[in-house]
Parts: structure tokens; sequence; C-alpha cells
């Protein structure tokens, strides 16, 4: 399966946090939605660098989109579909990049696109960049009318009530990817490495000289995160399969289980909460970059979810679409907001 984009818009760097995403990406995805039936949403904005380089991703100013799909043939024909209904239009909507299944289009590349030899090979979603125009200006509208509407009931109105997604644990860690930091002496960039720093110090686990004075991890596995996984993986006994208490250095599922400890819905919409999950929460917001002002001691967060992490957990809510119906925050980490924060 392939499929061939004619021409794509001129390509823009990010130079700088957006915040959250763009309208035009948020429109680019919902078309995406009601276009795939087995469609998911993998997320848009992530105040992060390119996995594997320096460079600031294009997650980071809010104007990239992964459309997540199946793993399947029938997933894969889906995606090319859909691509080849965006393909025509791709220069004209503002489409300055896409990446899927080990293959990168772009205006220097298209229209075949060539092999993609990047850390992630996205087999699961495909990566769909807008321009800083577009990434203002595009609608839904504009993508149903040049693309295609595809939905089966474009007028269908909204179900009252949909009862919420149920909170799994295991689904959580399952989002993890393996860190692997067995090999002495090596730096590891790729991976949710930010994520695994800020467990484990929640943990009291902290790996030393990682963290910035707000509480933010910097994502880079060198020897102080390998050391801590290590004490981590000993003590609590999730290292090797064969001996759990001799480390292997390789975060898995039953060392993401541990340090992510216990998962439940917390509200913080009702005055001040404490406890060992308002510390998970607090240090996952500061690996997705809102750490609670006033609230890390050299990483290791209080457990004492005030108004500090009230102010956090609203803006990365409205950031990432996941507090109330209409988009605001409800200050209720429930699914959708664990699941947003793990990644």
């Amino acid at each position: 399966m392939s499929v061939t984009i004619p021409s794509l818009a001129p390509w823009h760097s990010c130079s700088d946090c957006s915040g959250g995403p763009q309208p035009g990406a948020r429109a680019l995805l919902a078309h995406y939605l009601e276009s795939v039936p087995d469609g998911t949403s993998l997320g848009i904005y992530n105040c992060r660098q390119v996995r594997g380089a320096s460079s600031l991703s294009i997650h980071a100013c809010g104007r990239a989109v992964d459309c997540g799909i199946p793993t399947t043939a029938a997933g894969h024909r889906a995606m090319y579909a859909y691509l080849a209904a965006l393909a025509p239009h791709a220069e004209g909507l503002g489409v300055q990049l896409v990446i899927f299944d080990r293959t990168i289009w772009s205006a220097k590349r298209a229209p075949e696109g060539e092999p993609y030899r990047g850390v992630h090979p996205h087999l699961d979603h495909a990566h769909v960049e807008l321009t800083p125009k577009a990434g203002e200006a595009l609608t839904l509208a504009t993508l149903r009318a040049r693309v295609g509407d595809f939905r089966r009931e474009p007028e269908a109105p909204t179900p009252p009530t949909t009862p919420p997604a149920r909170l799994s644990k295991e689904a959580l860690v399952g989002q993890l990817s393996v860190v692997d930091l067995s090999a002495r002496g090596v730096r590891v960039t790729t991976g949710p490495v930010g994520t695994l720093q800020s467990l484990m110090a929640a943990r009291r686990f902290r790996a030393a000289g990682s963290f910035d004075r707000a509480g933010k991890p910097d994502g880079i596995g060198g020897p102080g995160t390998r050391d801590a996984l290590g004490r981590f993986q000993r003590t609590r006994r999730t290292g090797r399969p064969s001996a759990p208490a001799v480390a292997d250095y390789i975060a898995g599922a039953a060392t993401w289980s541990e340090a992510l400890g216990t998962v439940r819905v917390m509200r913080f919409d009702r005055g001040v909460v404490r406890g060992s999950v308002v510390g998970t929460v607090q240090a996952l917001l500061a690996a997705r970059g809102y750490p609670p002002a006033n609230t890390f001691d050299r990483g290791i967060p209080d457990e004492v979810g005030g108004r500090h992490t009230r102010a956090a957990l609203g803006a990365f809510q409205e950031a990432t679409g996941t507090g109330a119906a209409d988009g605001s925050a409800d200050l209720i980490v429930g699914p959708a907001t664990w699941g947003a924060l793990v990644v």
C-alpha cells in the first residue's frame, strides 16, 4: 500500500511552545476522527523535542496531529484511503509534512515520499503537520468541503449522555513504551524518559541532576536516571523477570506499574487534597510541561493539591481538551485526563 501526495506546503519549524493545540490542528483531528471509523486521537500538543533530536517538535507549537489507527491490514488501508483523499489538497490546506508507515512526505520529498529513518516507525499513527497559517485558520468546514464530508449522519444530534470510559491502570501502563537504560554510559532521550524520571521522584527515587527548579524533568536518561532506576527496581523488585530484586535497568510493564502507583479518579475542585495519588498527578503534570508552582523539592512533589496544582491542572486540561465537555477545565482527573498525562 502507498499514496502519492503531489505537493505539500513549505515546511515551517517550531521555535517555542505554544501552550496548547492550534485551532487548525483541532479541525484536522476532528475531520480525521469523523472520517475513519477505527481512527483514534494520539494527541496534538506536547511541549517536547523531536524524538532522538534536539529541535522542538511541531507538536510543541500545537500544529502536529497524531492520527491513531490499528496496526492491522484493514487499519492501514483505512489510513491510506484517508491520506489519498487529503493528498490532492495538501498544499492548499497548509499540510507541510506527513509521516506514516515508515515513509515521510514533505515539500522536498513529495510525491512518493521516501523512507523515514526516525526513532518511531509510525505504524500505529500518521503524523500530520500544518503550517503556522493553517494552524490558525484551517476549519472543519473547509476540510469537509475540500477533502470530503464522510459523516454517516452529518446532522445527527449528540446523544444526551455518554457514560465515561472506565479508568484502567493496565491500559495506562500499556501506553508507556519501554525505556532501556541497560547500556552504561549511553544517554537515552527516546521514549517517555521524562515520565519515568518524574514518577520515580514521586516514589522518592529521584534521578540526581535531572530536574529544574520548577520540577520539570530533563528527559535525558543519563547516569543519574540509570542509578535511580536501578535503586527503584531493586527496592520494588521489578528488575529481571527471573530475579526481580536484580536491576536490569529496563523500565517495562512491571516497573511502570510500580512507578505509577495507585490510579483512581481525583477531584481537585473541592479544596485542598493530599496523598500519594496527588503526588503522582503533580509529577505527571511536570513531565508534560505543567509543573505546579511551589510544589517540588528537586523534582519530588509535595503531595498537597492546593491552588498551584489546580492552576496547573486547569491549564493542562484546557490545552488537551480533557476537562469538561465544552473544553473548559473541570479539575477532575478522570480517564481522559489520566490518559493524556500518561504518554
